[in-house]
This record gives C-alpha cells, sequence and structure tokens, in this order.
C-alpha cells in the first residue's frame, strides 16, 4: 500500500510540474480543464497496470544431500515471543480519523448550499435559478444555482459581467470538477498535492469565465476594475466558484496573454510522451519463470481419427504453447458465456478443451479461462417429464400456436420447448399440446427471391386505385414480413411499401324499441334478406372487414419506415409504439410525405387538418 502511494504520489508531482511550467499561464483553458482531471484519474489508474512477461527456463539438476542420524531431540530450541506491531494500528486509526473530519465538512458544506437554495427567494430564468441571500458574500455559483446578495441585486449594483461571469460557470458546469476534487480531498486529505490540484482547477475554472466575458467584447481595463470592485480577502466559498482576490494577480496576467495555434498543438502533444513515461516508469511488470520440462505424461485418449495427429503433434508436453492456451481460451469462453442449462459443448471441442487443460501447468491454469461446467446429461424418453415440466411445454406451446404475424418468437423459449419435448414419453406427447408450426427465423437478411416476390406484391398495391382497393389479408400479411426482414439497404432499393387505407368501421344495427307489456309496435318488421336464386349471385354487399387498432396502425407505419411526431417532437418508432400502448385515445394524423416516408403526428388535443 505505501509503494501504491509513493507511485501515485510521484506521478501527481510529474504531472503538476509539466501543467505549472508549459501550460498554466497559456490561453488554453479548456484543454488546461481536461488535462488536470485526467492526470489525477492517470496517477491513481497507471501504478495498478500490471504487465505479465514470462520466461521459460532450463529444469535444474535436483542434488541429493546426506541425511544425518540426528533427531530433533538433539537440538535446543529457543521459543518464539510474539510481537504485535501497533503501528500499523496507529496510522490506520489517523487516516480514519482524517476522512470522517474531512467527510462531515463535505457533507455540512452541501448541506449549507442546499439549506441556502430552499429558505431564500429565488428568480429561475431559463435553465439558470438565482438565489438572492441577505448575507454579504461574494457572488459564487453552484451548479445552476447562482448566489448573489439580494440587497444589490435589487438595487441593480451588479455590473453585467459579473452576472456573465457566474452564468458561464453554471453553463459550462465546473462545479462537476469542484465536487470531484473535493471527494478525493476526503479521501486524500493527507496528500498535499491533491490541495495544489484543487488550487489550480479552481483557479482554471476562472480563466474560462474571464474567457467568455471577454469574447462578448468586453474592454480588459473596465473588467479588471470590476473584478476588483467583487473580489474579497474573505475565505472561499466552499463547493462553489466565486470571485476571489488572491488569483486577481494571475488572471489579469492570462487575460492579456496569446497563445497561437502552433504553440497550443505543441503544448498538447507533449502531453502523450509524459503519460507514456509514466506507464513506463510506475506500472508494475511481472516475470513468471516457466520450467521448460521435456519429460513426456502419456495421457490415455479415446482415438479419433478426425484429432489423433494433431493431439500427437501439439499435446504430449508437459505445458502449452500459447497457440493452444489462446485456443483454450476461446473455446472455454464460448461456452461459459452460454447458460448452462443450455450449454450443449460438441465432443471434438470438448476433447480439445480436455487435452490442453492436462497439458497445462498450474500457473497456467491460474492465468487460464476456468473449465466450463458441463450440463448434466438429458433424462431419456423412458424417465419422462415431471408435471411442471409437461404444464410449461404446454403454456409455451399454447403461446405459439396462437400467434400472428406481430408475434415475436423468443429463442430460449424455443430451445426450452424442444428440451421439454424431447423429455417426454410417447405417451406423454400424444397428451400434451401439439407441437407448433413455427415459421423460419429471418436471418437478417431477405433473400433475392424474397425480395422479388415483396416487390411483385408492393407494385401490385402501389398501381391500384386507392378508391376501389381490393386487398388480401393473406398477400398483405405476406408482403409485411417480407418487408420486415429486409436490410434497410434491400427497403431503399425496393418498391415502396404501398399506402393501404384503414379499414371501414362496420354498420351498428338499428336497436329495437322497447314495447311495453299490453301495447302493440307501431313499427314495422324488418326486411328479410332477399333470397338468392340457385346459379345467380345476391346483390348484397360484402360485410366490410374489421377496422384496425391505432396500434397496428403505428406498426403498421413503422414497417414502412415512417417519422414519428408526438406533441411536435419528433420521436423514434419504438417510442411510438410504448405511448400508444399506455393511451389509445390519442389523436394520430397520417400522411404521406415527397420522399415517400409517411409523416405520423401523434398528439393529445385535437389535430388541425391545413389545406
Amino acid at each position: 500500500m505505501i509503494i501504491y502511494i509513493l507511485k501515485t504520489t510521484a506521478c501527481l508531482l510529474i504531472f503538476l510540474a509539466f501543467y505549472k511550467l508549459f501550460l498554466e499561464k497559456e490561453n488554453m483553458h479548456t484543454f488546461k480543464r481536461f488535462y488536470l482531471i485526467t492526470a489525477i484519474i492517470l496517477a491513481f489508474v497507471i501504478p495498478t497496470i500490471l504487465f505479465t512477461e514470462y520466461v521459460y527456463i532450463a529444469p535444474q539438476p535436483i542434488a541429493t544431500t546426506a541425511i544425518s542420524n540426528y533427531t530433533l531431540d538433539e537440538f535446543h530450541t529457543i521459543p518464539e515471543v510474539a510481537q504485535t506491531n501497533e503501528l500499523p494500528i496507529l496510522l490506520w486509526s489517523l487516516y480514519a480519523l482524517g476522512v470522517i473530519v474531512f467527510g462531515f465538512k463535505f457533507c455540512q458544506n452541501l448541506f449549507r448550499i442546499g439549506y441556502r437554495i430552499r429558505k431564500n427567494p429565488k428568480i429561475k430564468e431559463h435553465f439558470i435559478t438565482t438565489v438572492l441571500l441577505n448575507e454579504k458574500l461574494t457572488p459564487h455559483t453552484f451548479f445552476n444555482f447562482i448566489f448573489l446578495n439580494k440587497q444589490k441585486f435589487e438595487a441593480q449594483e451588479i455590473p453585467e459581467e459579473v452576472l456573465l461571469h457566474e452564468r458561464t460557470h453554471a453553463v459550462q458546469k465546473h462545479s462537476l470538477d469542484v465536487l470531484f476534487i473535493e471527494f478525493l480531498q476526503v479521501i486524500l486529505w493527507f496528500n498535499p498535492l491533491v490541495y495544489v490540484f484543487k488550487h489550480s482547477i479552481k483557479l482554471n475554472h476562472e480563466f474560462l469565465a474571464d474567457q467568455a466575458v471577454m469574447q462578448e467584447g468586453v474592454e480588459t481595463s473596465k473588467y479588471q476594475k470590476i473584478l476588483l470592485a467583487f473580489s474579497s480577502n474573505a475565505p472561499e466559498t466552499q463547493l462553489a466558484n466565486a470571485i476571489n482576490y488572491s488569483s486577481i494577480k494571475k488572471r489579469f496576467t492570462v487575460m492579456k496573454k496569446h497563445t497561437s495555434k502552433k504553440a497550443v498543438w505543441l503544448r498538447s502533444l507533449l502531453v502523450l510522451p509524459l503519460f507514456a513515461l509514466a506507464l513506463y516508469s510506475f506500472s508494475e511488470t511481472q516475470v513468471l519463470e516457466v520450467p521448460k520440462q521435456t519429460k513426456t505424461i502419456p495421457i490415455q485418449q479415446e482415438k479419433n481419427p478426425e484429432t489423433e495427429s494433431l493431439y500427437n503433434s501439439e499435446y504430449s508436453r508437459d505445458e502449452a504453447t500459447r497457440t493452444q492456451l489462446s485456443e483454450y481460451n476461446r473455446l472455454a469462453e464460448k461456452y461459459n458465456a452460454q447458460p448452462i442449462n443450455q450449454r450443449i459443448i460438441k465432443k471434438v471441442e470438448l476433447k480439445k478443451l480436455e487435452t490442453i487443460y492436462r497439458a497445462m501447468t498450474s500457473v497456467q491454469k491460474e492465468n487460464a479461462q476456468p473449465f466450463p461446467e458441463c450440463p448434466p446429461p438429458p433424462k431419456t424418453s423412458q424417465d419422462g417429464a415431471t408435471e411442471a415440466q409437461v404444464s410449461e411445454y404446454n403454456s409455451i406451446a399454447s403461446k405459439y400456436s396462437d400467434m400472428n404475424m406481430h408475434t415475436i418468437i423468443g429463442k430460449s423459449e424455443i430451445v426450452r420447448m424442444e428440451q421439454l419435448y424431447n423429455l417426454m414419453t410417447e405417451k406423454q406427447k400424444r397428451k400434451v399440446s401439439a407441437y407448433p408450426e413455427l415459421p423460419p427465423m429471418p436471418q437478417g437478411q431477405a433473400s433475392t427471391k424474397q425480395v422479388n416476390e415483396y416487390n411483385a406484391l408492393a407494385k401490385k398495391y402501389n398501381t391500384m386505385n386507392s378508391n376501389n382497393m381490393r386487398i388480401q389479408k393473406s398477400e398483405v400479411a405476406r408482403m409485411e414480413y417480407l418487408y420486415s426482414i429486409m436490410t434497410e439497404k434491400q427497403k431503399k432499393g425496393a418498391e415502396a411499401f404501398p399506402e393501404l387505407p384503414p379499414m371501414p368501421e362496420p354498420p351498428m344495427p338499428p336497436t329495437a324499441p322497447q314495447v311495453k307489456k299490453g301495447e302493440v309496435s307501431n313499427i314495422p318488421p324488418p326486411p328479410a334478406p332477399p333470397k338468392t336464386i340457385k346459379g345467380k349471385t345476391s346483390n348484397n354487399p360484402p360485410q366490410p372487414p374489421t377496422p384496425k387498432s391505432p396500434l397496428d396502425h403505428i406498426i403498421e407505419m413503422a414497417k414502412k419506415d415512417a417519422t414519428f411526431y408526438y406533441e411536435d417532437k419528433k420521436i423514434s418508432s419504438d417510442k411510438a409504439i410504448e405511448i400508444l400502448k399506455k393511451d389509445k385515445n390519442l389523436n394520430i394524423d397520417t400522411r404521406n410525405s415527397t420522399s415517400k416516408k409517411p409523416v405520423v403526428r401523434i398528439s393529445k388535443e385535437p389535430i388541425s387538418i391545413e389545406n
């Protein structure tokens, strides 16, 4: 632990020295902000990086030593006195005390800011909230809250340049950096370099705010006088960005400094070799000595004509080569990633895993992937499935037996259903639900034949008159399925998905009036339906099809790659479907644009149609 702290401190010192010498006084404040945060993170990460180097050494001859006939009773042993080292306990107690003290101050400052926000009047303008204080504090900012003196604000004695300065702190989220370094100070309260980094980060925040004010065209001399008037020697406001007198001189110097683009690029590129040098100097390198043995341990294994020559040439050693380790890790990682109840290991690959694992040394086994656990063999058909397994199968089979074109097929459910079906006896299979006929799973790309079939159907409906369009449900379902399995590239090159009219609402039958008991109704009975003469067709119009629901309409538009808007804000098709599932009483307006992509507008309020 002490070595890690020393390495971290050395990295912080190197990065801080580079900042002070080459970056602090340069006019490249945005780059400096990210450099300071990155330098702190790398200073704690670099000492934990471990590079492993394997060195193969020849075995040393074992020398035999003569053992005398002395026994342990002939030697006098001196009992060791157990000594307790109290220094680590004392140091850890001191460290814990410091963490408690600084953690209490950190939480106290957060509570104080929250108290001021809750108890004082506020003025909200866009995303910035101005908190008016009765206390005479310098203007300061915490996230989107700007704290100002109420008396000066109401008397309009605060210049616009000061307000712009504080708004810059809020817009650029400088409080995130401050919270990060303050929390780090709680953990590493004993490291003085953390305090220096904290001062540099806050000072660079002031550089950024000054730069934003100067870019608005404010005169330098005028702005400097304002800073002097509003600066204060009072203690700095914790967890907030405030105008402070101690940094005025450096800020005035940097305001007049102009750094050329060439100098900015040069100093930025110097950071890369600096980080590389720190990585090379303070990372860990572990050298593992692997004994190179020549003795062959015979491995009894079942001969396989496909792999026998491979095993005899590569796996007859006491240690595995890098190629063998790479192959073992690839296969082990492949099967370890699969759920154990769905894991099916090929026999040839299992033989490879076993043979390479036997050839590995104990050091190689510790650094390699764990050997994949083989699932227990499934029950034979004689055992049959349990009642719970039969019930589970019936629930999955009934779900896919009643599936429609919008049903999403779950691969894990299909695999589970196959496993349960294979466990059953022939008698159980005859009693359960029939195994559903599932459509082939889409492969992510339609074939040429499927694209041609879709183009023929789409062209057929695109050439129809929209007023007299006759739709066949089976063709539309097939066309929607083919369109869903096509890639985006295939959709762009194919026929546009036809605009199909919504199904008309079926007419409601007239309700018969109520007739009181003892009265005679004067309403004539409805006319009898015309009889159909054999050989002639009836003149009755066909019953209209059932209209589509709003959700089905949105799904259909999503398949056509439509553009969706909800309350005049553009949303994705998935978001539109989710909104319709929650509220089916929304207003929907669908129109075709010039790019052949429909535009669907969803709104809670009535949608006005403009000509």
